[in-house]
């Protein structure tokens, strides 16, 4: 009786530590959060920068699934309470830049100029409006 009491004990111990909610801490979650930013913003890194409209439609077909991935990823993430909705605003900013990087690549296959400048735009404005990563605590992305 004592062993099966003993086994019900550590089962329970073990169950507990696995998360109970699966929400992270706040420290939790800003570290993996970082680290996924970090990932992918270091992959974006490696890719060579466009200088032509026809370099950009190669820069986009690698740069959407390095973001595509950052977000699928990103979306595993389980934050506490309270960051949770600003992680949700934070992701749809995100889910903004690769919509754009789907515009930017149709204007630059039809070659578009006023097209790319407008998204271009676009996308310089984005940092402005998104204030979620910093109220995070983030400093990866």
């Amino acid at each position: 009786m004592k062993r099966v009491f003993a086994i019900a004990l550590f089962a329970a111990f073990v169950l507990a530590g696995c998360g109970g909610s699966g929400r992270l801490t706040h420290a939790e979650f800003v570290k993996r959060a970082d680290a996924l930013c970090g990932k992918s913003v270091a992959k974006l890194r490696v890719l060579k920068n466009p200088s032509s409209i026809p370099e950009l439609v190669v820069y986009l077909k690698k740069a959407k699934p390095i973001r595509r991935s950052f977000l699928a990823e990103a979306r595993k993430l389980k934050p506490p309470a309270k960051d949770e909705a600003d992680w949700k605003r934070a992701l749809a900013f995100d889910d903004k830049v690769v919509a754009y990087y789907d515009e930017m690549e149709s204007a630059a296959k039809r070659g578009d100029r006023a097209g790319l400048r407008r998204v271009s735009a676009s996308l310089r404005g984005l940092p402005a409006q998104n204030p979620y990563e910093q109220r995070l605590g983030l400093q990866g992305c």
